[in-house]
C-alpha cells in the first residue's frame, strides 16, 4: 500500500520486448492479500521513443493490474503525451495497454500523436479519460 508519484518523466529511447513493454513502466501490478489502498499520481509523463512488442504494449504503461477485491488503486494522471511509433499484436494503446484496477481513476489532458491515435488505452475498467 501507499502513495506513489511519477512526475516529469520522458522516454526518448527505443524499447522492445515480448509482453508488458512500455516507454516508462512495463507492468505496475499488485496482487497481494493486504487491505491497503494504493494511490498513484502522475503528471507530465511523455513517450517519444519507438515501442515494440507483442502483448500489453504502450507508450507510458504496458499494463496496470491492481485488483484482488481486497484493496483499490486510485490512479490520477495529468498531462500525458505519446508521440513515438508503437507496435504490438494485441492490447496495444498509445498511453496504456491494459488498465484494470478498483477505485475511480482518471487520465486528464493527454496529447496523442502516435501512430495509434484515438486508442489511448486498449483495455480498461474504472478509468475515465478526458482529452483537453
Amino acid at each position: 500500500g501507499g502513495t506513489y508519484t511519477l512526475s516529469n518523466l520522458t522516454n526518448t529511447g527505443k524499447v522492445s520486448g515480448n509482453n508488458r513493454v512500455a516507454g516508462i513502466i512495463g507492468d505496475f501490478s499488485n496482487q497481494t492479500n493486504d487491505y491497503t489502498n494504493y494511490v498513484v499520481t502522475s503528471d507530465k509523463v511523455n513517450n517519444e521513443g519507438e515501442i515494440t512488442g507483442v502483448n500489453y504494449i504502450a507508450g507510458i504503461f504496458g499494463r496496470v493490474n491492481c485488483n484482488n477485491n481486497k484493496h483499490a488503486v486510485i490512479f490520477n494522471a495529468t498531462d500525458y503525451s505519446s508521440s513515438g511509433n508503437i507496435t504490438g499484436s494485441s492490447i496495444t494503446g498509445s498511453l496504456i495497454g491494459e488498465f484494470y484496477a478498483d477505485g475511480t481513476s482518471t487520465i486528464k489532458n493527454y496529447l496523442d500523436t502516435s501512430n495509434i491515435v484515438d486508442t489511448p488505452v486498449a483495455s480498461s475498467s474504472n478509468l475515465t479519460i478526458t482529452k483537453e
